[in-house]
């Protein structure tokens, strides 16, 4: 979520109270709304619905459970990489390039990771064909709410984003208290239909949103895809950071002692899932301080090293500014671990007396526990991994988010902090080196048939545009020549490759 703590900065002005709690509500909105919302609808959804007993409600909170960690998963394989095509075409003011990008990136996920879902979705017997589409659907418009979380960052308007999540979770609570309690529906078809109209409101406030701030572009929608190839390791931080989240969730419902088969391919572990979904609650607020602490008081130090070395500061000069930042940097690491950690043991504390309300036995309880602890460490490794990609150490993030993954089963969170740490304190040691000398002098493009397609479908779009502006009468071939300027170069580097 880089990027955004800067336009907190302005929420942040002045030190009244009322100005400090809806900087932090904003942003938790933007952290980590799309599953907060899950999480919390579920807990009074049940209560709505007064199935806790019911057999309907495992197969309800298997389909929604499969739709959210699916929803992560396939966005979290995009995000990144639009997260930095989104932030360099903002830095050189081409701001028609953002949401093409995102317009793409919903169908590159949605079309074959939809087909896969369906496929999933025909295997469960025991669900309704309506319930199959609900679900369908719901998971396809939380992939799309993540992925255009990644230029929600660059948004403003504060207000709205509220406004919008808001509206949403209301619209979730009174359609399904409409649904069950008037209409009489049942509850797996009310719920799904409930969550669908909530996250449905979402999106389209969360494309409205946009919309006003953007332009709607212009060139191929895949063009952004040259990314993939050029980073490779923001695809794999990306992906590999999200599902280190999930992925001891999967094991135990396929080979832990609390799994169990719901229907079809769709398997449940109730009471670890529970505990795993309250658990992560624990990492939110290490997200939140991270956005506003380290984005709103380091980044200070951050440009002020950087200044100095682009504008031609002295030897002096650098050294300062790199000691300033190396300061502020370990001086947030230490409170934001302070804090966390403080944290940690009072929802440990306070949530110990809710759970034993609802049926938690000691065994599970100390489940819980350790699953805090494991997300608590997991969300400042997490924060480790954004600091690196400040740094542009694309490398030591995809290797902690690597490594986290891969032993997920046992410590995951735990290793992905001592990982990231290690790996962060090993790149500042050096900061001039492995900023500024490892960077190379030139930088070769690759080409291959992908980009290829890719340019010639920019090429065929902007041609159209061009055809389009011509008829009109309109202005605006500035932009269009830079585009056949792009493809121009790209063309006699092939020739140059071929020879």
């Amino acid at each position: 979520m880089a990027g955004i703590g800067f336009e907190l900065k302005k929420v942040f002005k002045g030190n009244s109270i009322s100005k400090k709690l809806w900087g932090y509500s904003c942003a938790s909105i933007v952290v980590g709304g799309p599953t907060i919302l899950v999480i919390i609808v579920l807990v009074a959804l049940e209560s709505i619905a007064g199935s806790s007993a019911d057999a309907s409600w495992d197969i309800l909170l298997a389909l929604i459970t499969y739709a959210m960690i699916g929803a992560l998963l396939v966005a979290s394989i995009l995000t990144q990489i639009l997260a930095r095509w989104s932030a360099d075409h903002l830095f050189t003011k081409e701001y028609d390039r953002v949401l093409p990008a995102n317009y793409g990136a919903f169908l590159m996920l949605v079309v074959p990771f939809g087909i896969l879902a369906a496929g999933l979705l025909c295997t469960a017997d025991a669900v309704a064909l309506h319930d199959k589409i609900l679900t369908w659907l719901t998971w396809a418009l939380m992939t799309m709410i993540y992925i255009h979380m990644g230029s929600i960052t660059a948004i403003k308007k504060y207000v709205s984003l509220v406004i919008w999540f808001s509206l949403g979770a209301a619209a979730v609570i009174l359609s399904a208290l409409l649904f069950i309690r008037v209409l009489h529906m049942s509850n797996v078809t009310a719920i799904l239909l409930a969550m669908f109209i909530g996250y449905g409101i979402i999106f389209v406030g969360y494309t409205y949103s946009l919309h006003t701030e953007f332009p709607p572009g212009h060139g191929s929608i895949f063009r952004f895809a040259e990314y993939l190839d050029k980073y490779k390791s923001l695809l794999i931080c990306g992906f590999f950071g999200i599902a280190a989240s999930f992925v001891h969730i999967i094991i135990m419902w396929f080979f832990g002692d609390y799994g169990e088969q719901v229907t079809g391919l769709f398997y449940h572990a109730r009471v670890y899932d529970v505990s795993s979904f309250y658990a992560f609650l624990v990492a939110i607020p290490t997200n939140v301080l991270f956005v506003v602490s380290m984005e709103t008081r380091f980044y200070e130090k951050f440009r002020a090293y950087f200044s100095a070395v682009s504008s031609n500061g002295t030897l002096d000069d650098v050294r300062t500014a790199r000691r300033n930042m190396v300061h502020a940097l370990k001086s947030e690491l230490v409170r934001l671990e302070l804090i966390q950690l403080i944290v940690l043991i009072a929802y440990m504390a306070v949530m110990r007396f809710y759970l034993e309300t609802i049926g938690f036995t000691q065994t599970i309880l100390i489940l819980f526990f350790l699953l805090c602890i494991g997300y608590a460490a997991q969300g400042i490794g997490a924060s480790l991994v954004l600091l690196m990609l400040y740094f542009d150490d694309r490398k030591g993030a995809a290797i902690t988010a690597v490594s986290g993954f891969c032993v997920s089963a046992l410590l995951a969170g735990l290793t992905m902090f001592l990982v990231g740490l290690i790996r962060l304190n090993y790149f500042i040691i050096d900061i001039d080196n492995n900023v500024f000398t490892r960077q190379p002098i030139f930088e070769f493009e690759r080409s291959n048939a992908f980009l290829r397609y890719v340019y010639r479908l920019d090429e065929k779009a902007l041609e159209k545009e061009k055809a389009f502006i011509k008829r009109r009468g309109r202005l605006g071939f500035d932009r269009l020549k830079l585009r056949e300027i792009e493809i121009g170069e790209f063309r006699e580097k092939e020739k140059g490759e071929k020879t």
